[in-house]
C-alpha cells in the first residue's frame, strides 16, 4: 500500500490497495476504498498550536504567581509568619500546576515556555516600588497580590472559554482554576480584614 500526500495543503486522495487477483491473465486489480479522505493538516496544525498557546499562557501566568509570591514574603517587615506561609503555600500551588501543564504541553509535543508575562513583570516591579516608598506593610502588598489573582484569573477563565482546549486538558485547567479562585478569595479576604484595621 503506497500513499503520497504533499505537506502543507488541504489534501483529498483515494487509497488504493494493488491485490493479486484470482482471475487468470490479470496480475492485479485495483481496490478503492470505501471513501475519499479529506485531510486538513493545516487546521489539526492550527488547533494544537492554539492548545499549546493557552497551556503556555497559563505557565506564564503560573511563573509570574512564584515570582510575585516570592518578592511578597521578601517584601513583608515585622512577624508576620502567617501570611508567609500562606505565599509560600501559593507559591507551591503554582510549582504543581506548572508541572501539569508542562506535561500537558510535552504530550502535544510542545516545549514550556520558562518565561513570565509581560503583565507579571509589571506586577512585580510595581510591588519593587511600593517596597521602595515604605510599602511593605500586608495591606499593601495583599493589594499587589490581589492584583497578581486577578490577572491569573482572567487567564484561566480565557482559556477555559477559548474552546481551544480537549477535554482532558479543559479537566486539568479546571481544577487548578478552582484552586486559583480560592488562592484569590482568601487574598481578597486577607486584604479586606487589613484594609479594616
Amino acid at each position: 500500500m503506497h500513499v503520497r500526500i504533499p505537506s502543507g495543503k488541504i489534501q483529498q486522495y483515494r487509497l488504493w490497495i494493488r491485490c493479486p487477483t484470482h482471475r487468470p491473465g490479470n496480475n492485479s486489480f485495483d481496490i478503492q476504498l470505501s471513501s475519499i479522505f479529506f485531510v486538513n493538516y493545516k487546521n489539526a496544525i492550527m488547533n494544537n498550536q492554539k492548545e499549546l498557546g493557552l497551556l503556555n499562557d497559563l505557565v506564564r501566568i503560573n511563573n509570574d504567581r512564584i515570582e510575585g509570591y516570592q518578592k511578597a514574603s521578601k517584601n513583608l517587615k515585622g512577624d508576620n509568619n502567617n501570611l508567609r506561609d500562606l505565599f509560600g503555600s501559593l507559591q507551591s500551588e503554582s510549582e504543581q500546576n506548572n508541572q501539569q501543564l508542562t506535561g500537558e504541553i510535552k504530550h502535544l509535543g510542545g516545549s514550556p515556555d520558562t518565561g513570565t508575562t509581560t503583565g507579571g513583570k509589571v506586577y512585580r516591579a510595581w510591588m519593587d516600588v511600593k517596597a521602595t516608598f515604605g510599602g511593605d506593610d500586608p495591606k499593601s502588598i495583599l493589594e499587589s497580590c490581589e492584583r497578581g489573582e486577578d490577572a491569573a484569573k482572567r487567564a484561566y477563565q480565557t482559556a477555559l472559554e477559548s474552546g481551544d482546549l480537549s477535554n482532558n486538558i479543559t479537566a486539568v485547567i479546571a481544577n487548578q482554576q478552582e484552586k486559583q479562585l480560592r488562592a484569590h478569595d482568601k487574598i481578597k479576604a486577607l486584604r479586606d480584614h487589613w484594609k479594616n484595621d
